[in-house]
């Protein structure tokens, strides 16, 4: 069983990892689906607006701890 302690990262939760996913998902989308997808811009903004929904779940756990 894991310990938890005040030591631990906030990247421990997954949250940030989930948010650079989310990015890099948005920029491979840009480099190869912009002209060829016909929902390009309502995908790339929703890849976006994830990322920065995961960012702001990993900092709000940040200032809880």
């Amino acid at each position: 069983m894991k310990q938890e302690t005040s030591k631990e990262r906030p990247c421990d939760s997954g949250w940030l990892q989930a948010a650079v996913a989310w990015e890099l998902c948005a920029s491979i989308h840009a480099q190869f689906a912009e002209g060829k997808d016909a929902l390009f811009s309502t995908r790339q903004a929703d890849f976006i607006r994830h990322a920065a929904e995961c960012r702001e779940v990993a900092s709000t756990e940040q200032r809880g701890m």
